[in-house]
């Protein structure tokens, strides 16, 4: 019966890390979807900037062919024109930057969201038992002591760890802690014995 309850316990848990997974993905494609309004404004905005930029360039090639103007009122005029370029020109690098940056936002969330969905793959090839035997390895019990917690014999426990190694690509211990912790699954402590 102990067991009984404890392998309840440790599927409402993992049902409770399922659901955590889900609702951080949930997250994860609200910020993506506004990270790609962010990026559509940004994008837009260094549009205008640049029709602006534009602009400017033809007003000073249109005052130079007049030549109608003496030399200090073109020199004047030129002179402003100039400063309104170089502050046009400051801001459309501005705009650039923080396109940019939302645009490796992007990328980042969409490797996030590839990441998040390639682990939850990974856990669902679990067994219950596999599960249960990963969240005692988290915790850096040793095989002994997990064959004790759970009512089995350290072979079986081995082979267990092994395939929960495989199935969830990770080569050492630390690469296997780090990805339960990114699953949000909870470490299992010890039994008090």
């Amino acid at each position: 019966r102990g067991q009984v309850a404890g392998l309840t316990a440790s599927v409402a848990d993992l049902e409770a890390a399922q659901a955590k997974l889900i609702t951080e993905k949930d997250a994860l494609d609200l910020a993506l979807a506004k990270a790609r309004s962010e990026i559509d404004a940004g994008a837009e905005a260094a549009r205008l900037a640049a029709a602006r930029r534009e602009a400017l360039e033809a007003l000073i090639a249109d005052l130079k062919a007049k030549g109608s103007q003496s030399d200090a009122d073109l020199a004047a005029t030129k002179t402003e024109l100039t400063a309104a370029k170089t502050e046009l020109s400051a801001a459309e690098a501005a705009q650039l930057v923080d396109t940019a940056a939302l645009v490796a936002l992007r990328e980042k969330l969409k490797n996030a969201d590839t990441e998040m969905a390639s682990l939850t793959a990974r856990l669902a090839t679990l067994t219950p038992r596999e599960r249960e035997v990963m969240a005692h390895v988290v915790t850096g019990q040793l095989n002994k002591q997990i064959a004790a917690d759970l009512g089995t014999v350290e072979h079986t426990i081995k082979v267990h760890r092994a395939r929960v190694m495989q199935k969830m690509q990770a080569r050492t211990l630390a690469a296997l802690v780090r990805l339960a912790e990114r699953a949000g699954i909870e470490a299992t402590p010890p039994a008090e014995g």
